[in-house]
């Protein structure tokens, strides 16, 4: 296959594949940007749905120490039930988050619908017309 045609900032040209019917990677295309542009907007949320993966890896930690020091017998068990009470907390404030999230996501989809909604009725526009014709037939 052949490699993308594109010219890096670097001055180098990009080592990726090209796609089918083009002469550039999806990166470099620009029959692709809209798609990167979506992808892009969620970058960094590597958790997905907006919930940052660190905060859960802290949990697991802890749940690995509090587990490794009872085992060893060097964590009081009375603590360490505590500990594990306020990472269910924690748990549950992360879940809470990315459920709000979610939310605010639909209600802004829902939002965008409903414009793109009204603009195709406005009266005038070939919203009229059935098929877009610009003749009425009805």
């Amino acid at each position: 296959m052949a490699t993308c045609a594109a010219i890096k900032s670097d001055s180098t040209r990009c080592q990726a594949q090209a796609m089918n019917n083009d002469d550039k990677c999806y990166t470099h295309s620009p029959a692709t940007a809209e798609a990167r542009a979506r992808t892009n907007r969620r970058g960094g949320k590597t958790g997905g749905r907006g919930r940052p993966k660190v905060r859960v890896d802290e949990v697991y930690k802890l749940a690995d120490e509090q587990i490794e020091g009872l085992k060893n017998r060097t964590t009081d068990p009375r603590k360490s039930a505590i500990m594990v009470q306020w990472a269910n907390c924690k748990l549950k404030a992360i879940e809470t988050e990315r459920r709000v999230i979610d939310q605010a996501e639909l209600e802004q989809k829902v939002a965008e619908f409903e414009r793109l909604y009204k603009q195709r009725r406005t009266p005038g526009t070939d919203s009229d017309y059935p098929y877009g014709s610009g003749v009425w037939v009805g």
